[in-house]
């Protein structure tokens, strides 16, 4: 069963009252939570593939077990196994990647057609660096700038202020 098929099982029949519209109707009571469910598994499917430690840099990884076997080949028995087992674990670390981004594809389309009322993809928890902040920095309001200069606390426009770093341990 495909992670799409699974989600889309969420459903709750149920004949409600619309008190809006003064009839009763067939109503999906479990429609916002099967949003939420594919939501949270998009968040992790990111993390699982994206991740520190994500499918990616494991693949990117493998990828470099495989160069290094293949460097260190001498035609022998142990080396022989080496480069075997390499490329074995890195074509296992490779579809599970693939197969992780394909659950990941297949949700974000059951999102974007049956969840997302402007049919945009589903942004997973992490995925936006800065989030919604603005890229570059804006000039102050006159107003504000005039009373911070009338205080003593004016600094030039956009110009970069410091803030106390933390101290690594």
């Amino acid at each position: 069963m495909s992670i799409q098929n699974l989600v889309k099982e969420i459903t709750l029949e149920s004949t409600v009252y619309n008190t809006y519209e003064d009839k009763w109707e067939e109503r999906d009571q479990l429609s916002f939570a099967r949003k939420i469910i594919a939501e949270a598994i998009m968040d992790k499917l990111y993390w699982l593939t994206k991740g520190k430690k994500g499918s990616e840099n494991y693949v990117d990884l493998k990828k470099r077990d495989v160069a290094s076997a293949t460097s260190a080949f001498r035609g022998d028995e142990l080396s022989t196994l080496e480069l075997r087992g390499a490329t074995a674990n890195c074509k296992a670390a490779t579809e599970k990647h693939d197969v992780l981004m394909n659950m990941m594809s297949e949700l974000q389309e059951l999102y974007r057609t049956t969840m997302s009322e402007d049919a945009d993809e589903y942004q997973p928890y992490g995925s936006v660096p800065n989030g919604n902040a603005p890229e570059t920095p804006s000039e102050l309001p006159e107003d504000i700038r005039q009373q911070l200069e009338a205080l003593g606390m004016a600094t030039p426009a956009n110009d970069q202020v410091e803030t106390k770093s933390k101290k690594k341990a």
